[in-house]
């Protein structure tokens, strides 16, 4: 057969490799190279033409880096849909060898031993308990196949195999390859004993690094493999009579690599003692796919592995398949079904089950990632401290209403339950919340997420953090959802940023019709802060996602701004029965038994007296029954009680009641004895002010600190029930994190009111001791080593952590408070005179804010000489940058990455520093010579449009574009569109930015902008001159990405303004017009749009291909619909001489040869081969396909240039199905 008359259907055998020195081994064995054929643009595989005997084969290869089972099986799924007629598939590479029979340059052949397969996935199974059981099954090879191997195996037997001469035909060949690739004398089969593990050689200076891997890079080893192990682990074997063997049986796959020795042994005992090989792809292609595996050995997958045998063993199984090709006749390949039909059946879906099944691990391990990084917030354990606290059979009657009956049974409805502070809204709303898990605890269709708001914790209380824990718990026991997010997250991922609050609302909308109904429970709006609108955000886009079917439950106080936004709403007001309160009570009495005896009447009389006075403040119940303890006789408890009736009739105001109560906490604190009133006022000036909930071990740790020593002595550390006992009953311990908060979140407004006489000067206390600490010696030298070995436990490393983090906050407050800015300055000059301290807490502020955590991370390694004024401005301490300035510091000092302090104050957003800083005349245009980063840079990174605005207007210059040899060049401009900063990026274009300037990707602004589908960016560059017809280094303009996303809006936005419709991908081999791309990724409107604005409809690629040609190869129905409805010439030929009806029957795509009969297709017309339509489908046994034609009125009587008629050419090529179509419909 001429290589012109070869077509994707002449080839029969697929041949896939993992490796690049597994292809290199693979081309060396065909007897005859073939030219290349033409793909579809969707197909990424690579491909080799050739043939052995009268074998045509297509060899591919994984991507380069790519392995697994499932690059595996997308290599073999593209290549059976390129090439039709592939009936067989090997895979041939290399593997680990099973000891003690198969050694280093042996062959293991995939067959089937006992219950197992020819392969076996390892890594997927169930527990049971019988022990771990594999669940799925792996197909055997074709039976044929099976069949040669037997014969092959008896022929072995009896004379040598011919691996040997093929691999001397290859040393032949290509000499310069077979020094890499034949066996040599450097080649040492070495095995160690299964308990001993590698012992690495220390590398000389000069020694160059290569890590083990699967590169296929330059192999050899600096010196000779396992130089440094101890030789005398190394087992005796008995020495071979042959060079190499072969070996029929188990071979065991899966995504992981064994490099253990003692699990490798572990693996085969399990799988009865019958495992020869380990590989990672295997699994991927053997589910319904006739497909033989064939390795060869190149290390034992222990610790030892290295790369020395790969190529040897890539030769030596590439022989072997030469030799079994050549003993399968090609009859036998004929009679098997092609793979493609087999597909079209629909095992394709099995196929892909079976993908998904044999890679569940990795999946839910990325889904897991993919929820971790979506939200790190457990809600669960939030709930679980309530619900614990919750007397049994209380907070019923919600639970019973007609208006909570309602809400569970009517999808989109709201229910708003409003109450008095200290009402028990919150455990009202742990109680439903537990009814519904118990509830829907085996339904997996209803979705279930909440969040109890608290006052100190606003940072996860933003719509974006708030909105992203309830996808989380959606996405936590759903399928569907979990994917869905994993999607999101990569996409992502890609992007390397984090999602905004739209996307993160259009992932809810997305994820909620998954389930069957879905309840999202808010407790505490009224502790969500909105001085920055995050309540009212938080509200828009959850009302928003409940037109998706959403059922919403919130709790607040009476709020009338919060009141309005459920005016529709279902409502419930929240007050505790007398029987919640009698359960609350009867428990608590128990702390009074000790020191009075309490008889049921006296009981009764106090639980009537506290609920009498409580009137519905469920917090009170608490504090009334702690005012009792200690009182020596039942008289002086009467008249405690008689205290407690008078305070709600001395108020009219609720929060009086409370504060009254709370003040008199605070006088019994104060009445303690010791060390305890002390200790208590530095406790709670802790769990006040902190920044974070405190562990109990970091108070400990507080209270031992003293800020005139020079060290902690850690026999001054306080138990924990010390601290308990100090603040009770305003201070509670959370069960579940062992952090000490406030009982209430009016306990907090209390001490935040501005009479308040004990929270004075506690924020100075605060950072007295924080300054003490980090002044401590020893402190000073964790921060310069790895090993952060605290002496003080875990609470020590907590406080490390916070007073690292926090200490200028506190600094900052007790500045306002009256302390001394020189108390600061001498601390800071202290401090970085050690080069240590302040380099470590700069970075590790950096790594927080900067762009890339690793960026930080690199930076901590060294020194970066910061002074003083660098720590005051990135901390953001104005009055003490305006001191140091006055004392001499230079203004524009530099750090070791030449940031000035006016950079460090814009990287934090410190406004006030940055306004005392350009008083000075500072360089505004000043560069950290790591990433090149400007001031004005910083600013629109950390997207602060005033900070922007202040260095404009004082000179920052709008157009500088950075640029460095190992970091990307980019503007500002740029930094802003690709963080959707539109306010922004109006402010630079109108200070003169340019609006065509490129980044290193070749990208303009407006590339940037119709990428990330931001229509009201793009209107503004447009507006300011952005020019729509540049492309970038990859030949794209903005029209070909708009494509890419099916923006259909914006598509037209950019023909209106400009946009060449015709332009052609001047960068890759394809050369797409935007409406090739639009074919390509079969985006419907993107085509609608582009035919309707009179894109050229038979404009060819650098391939030759039209349009319609490429519609035709994808199979794009639709498309190829809409084109021909606007006028595509449908006899137009492809440069193979191909019709677009010949090139649907050639690929048996049956929707398209229907849409083209309709239209009139000329079934008479011969490709430049002389074939009419009806011979090609005939050649092609596809009878479906003749059927179509002949129902169309196709001309059975018909020849070819050689005379041959349809059924002619059925008989040739043994087509019986064609041939009975054919004479159906009275074929002569």
């Amino acid at each position: 057969m001429s290589a012109k008359t070869r077509s994707h259907a002449d080839y029969n055998v697929g041949w896939v490799c993992t490796l690049p020195q597994e292809q290199t081994a693979a081309i060396a064995m065909l007897d005859e190279r073939h030219e290349d054929l033409t793909k579809a643009p969707t197909d990424t595989n690579a491909y080799t033409l050739g043939s052995i005997g009268h074998h045509n084969i297509v060899i591919s290869c994984l991507p380069k880096g790519h392995t697994g089972l499932n690059s595996a099986a997308t290599v073999a799924i593209q290549m059976i849909q390129t090439f039709p007629s592939i009936r067989i598939g090997l895979l041939v590479g290399i593997g680990g060898g099973i000891p003690p029979k198969v050694r280093l340059g042996d062959v293991v052949v995939s067959t089937p031993v006992g219950q197992f397969p020819g392969v076996v996935q390892w890594d997927i199974g169930k527990s049971t308990e019988r022990g771990f059981e594999r669940t799925g099954s792996l197909n055997n090879p074709p039976n044929f196949l099976l069949s040669e191997l037997g014969k092959l195996e008896s022929n072995h037997e009896l004379a040598d195999p011919k691996v040997s001469v093929f691999l001397e035909q290859f040393g032949k060949a290509y000499p310069q390859a077979a020094k890499k690739y034949l066996k040599s004398t450097s080649l040492e089969d070495l095995l160690f004993k299964s308990s001993y593990l590698h012992v690495h050689k220390k590398l000389a200076e000069d020694d160059d690094v290569d890590d083990y891997g699967d590169d296929g890079s330059e192999d050899s080893e600096a010196g000779p493999v396992c130089a440094a192990c101890d030789k005398s682990q190394i087992v005796k074997r008995k020495v071979r009579t042959k060079i190499m063997r072969i070996h029929y049986g188990l071979i065991a796959s899966s995504n992981t690599t064994i490099d253990n020795a003692e699990f490798r042994d572990s693996l085969n005992k399990e799988l009865g003692g019958k495992v020869l090989c380990v590989e990672t792809e295997a699994a991927g292609l053997m589910n319904s796919f006739p497909c033989l595996v064939i390795r060869g050995i190149c290390d034992y997958a222990d610790s030892h592995k290295n790369k020395t045998w790969q190529k040897h063993a890539a030769a030596v199984a590439a022989a072997y398949t030469k030799e079994l090709l050549g003993c399968v006749q090609p009859s036998d390949v004929e009679r098997e079904r092609p793979i493609r039909d087999i597909l079209n059946d629909g095992d394709f879906a099995i196929i892909v089950g079976t993908m998904l099944t044999v890679s569940i691990v990795q999946k839910v391990r990325e889904q897991n990632e993919a929820l971790s990084w979506l939200s790190s917030a457990e809600s669960a354990s939030t709930h679980y401290d309530y619900i614990t606290k919750c007397e049994l059979g209380t907070g019923q009657s919600l639970l019973v209403s007609r208006e909570f009956q309602q809400w569970i049974r009517i999808p989109q409805t709201t229910l708003f339950c409003s109450g008095i502070p200290g009402a028990g809204k919150t455990f009202q709303t742990a109680i439903l919340i537990d009814h519904l898990i118990n509830r829907f605890r085996n339904d997996n269709m209803i979705g279930l997420a909440f969040f109890y708001c608290r006052f100190d914790g606003q940072d996860a209380q933003k719509p974006q953090q708030l909105i992203s824990n309830l996808i989380k718990q959606l996405g936590q026991n759903h399928e569907p959802s979990r994917e869905k997010i994993r999607n999101f997250y990569e996409d992502y991922k890609k992007r390397g940023n984090r999602p905004l609050i739209i996307d993160l609302t259009n992932l809810l909308h997305a994820i909620i019709p998954l389930f069957s109904r879905v309840y999202i429970l808010i407790d505490a709006l009224d502790e969500c802060d909105d001085n920055d609108f995050s309540r009212t955000r938080l509200l828009d886009n959850l009302f928003a996602a409940q037109r998706s079917g959403l059922n919403i439950y919130a709790t607040s106080r009476k709020f009338s701004v919060i009141e309005q936004r459920f005016q529709r709403a279902l409502k419930w007001q929240i007050r505790p029965s007398k029987n919640d309160i009698f359960l609350f009570l009867d428990q608590r009495l128990a702390q009074l038994q000790g020191s009075i005896p309490l008889k049921d009447e006296i009981k009764d009389e106090i639980k009537q007296s506290i609920y009498s006075s409580i009137e519905g403040m469920f917090l009170l119940a608490p504090l009334y029954i702690d005012s009792l303890v200690g009182k020596r006789s039942f008289a002086k408890v009467r008249e405690a009680l008689a205290g407690l009736k008078k305070s709600p009739k001395e108020s009219k105001n609720r929060s009086d009641v409370l504060s009254k109560a709370y003040h008199k906490a605070m006088e019994r604190i104060h009445q303690q004895k010791g060390d305890l009133p002390t200790d208590a006022m530095v406790i709670l000036a802790w769990v006040v002010k902190s920044k974070k909930p405190l562990p109990i071990d970091a108070l400990r740790l507080i209270l031992a600190i003293n800020i005139e020593a020079s060290e902690i002595d850690k026999n001054d550390l306080p138990t924990a029930q010390h601290i308990t006992r100090a603040c009770a009953p305003l201070v509670v311990i959370d069960s579940n994190t062992q952090t000490a908060r406030l009982a209430h979140y009016t306990i907090q407004e209390y001490f935040e009111g501005s009479n308040n006489i004990w929270m004075r000067k506690s924020q100075e206390k605060i950072a007295s001791i924080c300054m003490s600490y980090l002044s401590f010696s020893k402190i000073r030298s964790i921060f310069g080593s790895h090993s952060h070995n605290f002496t003080y436990g875990n609470g020590e490393g907590f406080f490390h952590t916070y007073a690292t983090e926090f200490w200028a906050h506190h600094t900052a407050k007790a500045l306002a408070e009256g302390l001394e800015v020189e108390k600061v300055v001498g601390f800071l000059e202290n401090s970085t005179k050690s080069n240590m301290w302040c380099d470590s807490l700069m970075q590790i502020d950096l790594a927080k804010n900067s762009f890339s955590a690793k960026s930080g991370n690199d930076l901590l390694q060294t020194s970066e000489q910061v002074v003083a004024l660098h720590v005051a401005a990135c901390f953001g301490l104005p009055d003490v940058v305006a001191e140091l300035v006055s004392k001499g510091y230079n203004p524009d000092t530099k750090d070791r990455r030449s940031r000035t302090p006016l950079w460090w104050a814009v990287n934090n957003e410190h406004v006030e520093v940055i306004k005392i800083l350009l008083q000075r005349n500072v360089d505004i245009e000043a560069k950290d010579s790591l990433h090149y980063k400007t001031p004005l840079k910083l600013a629109v990174q950390r997207d602060s449009a005033y900070i922007v605005e202040l260095l404009l207007n004082n000179g920052a210059d709008a157009k500088i574009e950075t640029k460095h040899a190992f970091h990307s060049a980019i503007s500002a401009l740029h930094i802003a569109v690709e963080g959707r900063k539109r306010i922004i990026t109006e402010q630079l274009l109108t200070n003169g930015a340019k609006v065509n300037i490129r980044n290193d990707k070749g990208s303009t602004a407006l590339h940037i902008a119709v990428k990330s589908n931001q229509q009201d960016i793009i209107e503004l560059l447009l507006a300011n001159g952005a020019k729509a017809n540049i492309q970038n280094n990859e030949g794209l303009t903005a029209l070909h990405i708009a494509v890419e996303s099916n923006q259909r809006d914006i598509i037209k936005l950019l023909l209106a303004n400009g946009a060449e419709i015709n332009i052609q991908n001047n960068k890759d081999q394809q050369g797409f017009t935007a409406l090739h791309m639009a074919i390509s990724l079969n985006h419907h409107e993107a085509i609608e749009a582009l035919l309707t604005h009179g894109a050229d409809i038979e404009i060819e690629n650098q391939e030759g291909f039209t349009p319609l040609h490429m519609a035709i190869m994808l199979n794009h129905r639709e498309a190829i619909e809409a084109l021909l409805i606007h006028g595509a010439d449908i006899e137009i030929e492809n440069q193979e001489g191909f019709t677009a009806l010949q090139m649907a029957i050639s690929f048996n795509y049956l929707n398209a040869i229907e849409v083209l009969l309709t239209h009139g297709a000329d079934m008479g017309a011969r490709h430049q081969y002389g074939l009419p339509a009806l011979h090609v489908a005939a050649k092609l046994g596809y009878h479906i396909a003749v059927e179509m034609l002949l129902s169309n009125g196709a001309d059975t009587e018909i020849r070819d240039k050689d005379g041959w008629k349809a059924l002619h050419i059925a008989a040739r090529f043994d087509r019986p199905m064609v041939a009975k179509v054919l004479l159906t419909h009275s074929a002569d």
